[in-house]
């Protein structure tokens, strides 16, 4: 006589195998070193190393058996050893954590890049002891926020990284590295759809070539440093897709840098610094958005912008602190000036001449690139911020160039686009000193730039006394000179016919 389970019973099973479940790590059984993902998933007849607490707190054991509706969580409270867990299949889950309360390093890795990590949720290191979590080898996907947590290496050698909500760094310093199958600023190597806050972002890559890293904002972000041991003078560039209505400023002391060696806080690069990677901003966000480096409040430390990729604009605000400190362009470099040279340790520094009388200055950030949008000097009077921001060329297809003047305190922003010099010195015989000309550039306009366009400019703050025009016909500031906003050599004199440029209409009264 045939017999059938109870409809009840059979309608249990099915609730109890569909419920999402947290499955824990068990070190003790899947162990500690090199550990396999499949491995680690048992089979029908065995256990496996992934467990869940059901109802009575009875672990349950994977059995080979899990949904995409599952998180992960990996760690130990007595973690004495590292555990490298490999993903040998792609990973498709709704949450994965890192949660280990003792010391020894947690990293999940590809066994090639091609291995899919799919997060439909968020990315949680919730460890809390000093435990270097990191990813590595992987396409990394996460649709909500990832929260790196006060302990964490990085995602590292990433082929692609997506991440649909925030990274929250809380005050600590990821490493971030994706660089295998971006192409260009409609193919970012990894995608920030939120914002990236409270950090530190060190983006290490060791291939020749471009990167790009798209963010929907920096807030509150401390150092930003850039370091491509290809040493094939390859750029990183970050695009900011601001979201309409955002207004984002890095943190006070915020700065960028492109000449930092892997895990050190010294300015050291071990090329030519001609060859060394570089950074470039691109604002690509919408046209209401503001990102901002640098604070008005601060004085003359900090918000260093110490790039050389370059600044592209193609919509929405950027605003750059214009005060630069020119010491901290100063980094040691070791190389080989020839071939048939011996390496040397250099003192590298940037200056206005060769002469002895010559003034430190910072090197140039590259082309300025205008095709929309707002490029921008702070807001506010603060003097610590007035400058000079040093560019080789202004190219101009649209937008504006939005600088302050000060009649009060005598100052303005301006931009340098003269030539200067690189003086390198040998660490080892101070005698030894040479001197590399860095040549400037100009303003011109775009190739495609519509016909009739003018390279428009929009000035603020306390204007009216650099304008006011005397009985005598001369200006009372700056020996009736003006203010000059854009400088260049004679030699690189622009083409450009002064009915070519525009500016906002001043009124008083």
């Amino acid at each position: 006589m045939r017999k059938s389970l109870p409809v009840f019973f059979a309608l249990w099973c099915l609730s109890a195998t569909a419920e999402a479940v947290d499955w824990i790590y068990d070190a003790d059984i899947g162990g500690f070193g090199n550990v396999t993902f499949s491995a680690t998933l048992g089979t029908s007849d065995s256990n496996g190393s992934w467990y869940y607490l059901d109802g009575q707190g009875e672990r349950v054991y994977i059995r080979d058996s899990y949904s995409e509706s599952d998180t992960f969580s990996i760690g130990s409270t007595d973690l004495a050893s590292n555990i490298n867990l490999t993903l040998d299949t792609d990973l498709t889950c709704a949450g994965f954590n890192f949660t280990s309360s003792a010391s020894g390093i947690v990293n999940v890795l590809g066994a090639s890049n091609s291995i899919k990590l799919t997060v439909n949720g968020d990315l949680i290191n919730g460890t809390t002891a000093q435990v270097s979590s990191r990813l590595k080898n992987l396409n990394v996907y996460v649709s909500g926020d990832f929260n790196p947590g006060k302990f964490w290496n990085g995602i590292e050698n990433a082929s692609k990284v997506y991440v649909g909500g925030d990274i929250d760094g809380n005050n600590t310093q990821p490493h971030f590295g994706a660089s295998l199958e971006g192409s260009d600023i409609s193919n970012p190597d990894m995608v920030v759809d939120g914002i990236m806050k409270n950090s530190v972002w060190s983006s290490f890559t060791g291939y020749a070539k471009d990167v790009y890293y798209q963010v929907g904002g920096f807030s509150n972000m401390g150092l930003i440093r850039v370091f491509n041991s290809s040493n094939e003078n390859c750029t990183t560039n970050f695009v900011f897709a601001n979201a309409s209505g955002t207004n984002y400023a890095s943190a006070n002391n915020s700065n960028l840098v492109e000449v930092y060696g892997h895990g050190s806080n010294d300015k050291k690069i071990s090329v030519n610094p001609l060859n060394r990677s570089r950074a470039r901003i691109i604002m690509n966000g919408a046209s209401d958005s503001v990102q901002t480096f640098g604070y008005a409040s601060n004085g003359g430390s900090g918000s260093e912008m110490i790039f050389s990729g370059g600044v592209v604009v193609n919509s929405g605000t950027l605003r750059i602190k214009f005060a630069q400190t020119a010491s901290a362009y100063t980094f040691n470099a070791t190389y080989k000036k020839d071939s048939a040279d011996a390496a040397a340790t250099y003192v590298v520094t940037y200056w206005d001449s060769p002469e002895q009388s010559a003034a430190q200055t910072s090197f140039s950030h590259g082309n300025l690139e205008i095709n929309a949008g707002t490029f921008s000097s702070l807001e506010g009077d603060s003097e610590y911020t007035f400058g000079a921001f040093r560019f080789t060329n202004i190219i101009y297809k649209g937008g504006k160039i939005a600088l302050r003047i000060s009649s009060s305190e005598n100052v303005n922003d301006s931009i340098d686009l003269t030539s200067y010099y690189m003086r390198e010195v040998n660490a080892a015989d101070e005698s030894l000193v040479y001197y590399t000309k860095e040549d400037g550039g100009t303003v011109k306009l775009a190739d495609g730039a519509a016909a009739g366009t003018k390279v428009t400019f929009e000035f603020s703050g306390d204007i009216l006394g650099w304008l006011l025009d005397y009985e005598d016909g001369s200006f009372d500031i700056n020996g009736g000179k003006g203010a000059k906003i854009v400088s260049w050599d004679a030699e690189n004199k622009t083409a450009l016919l002064a009915s070519d440029f525009a500016g906002n209409i001043i009124t008083q009264g």
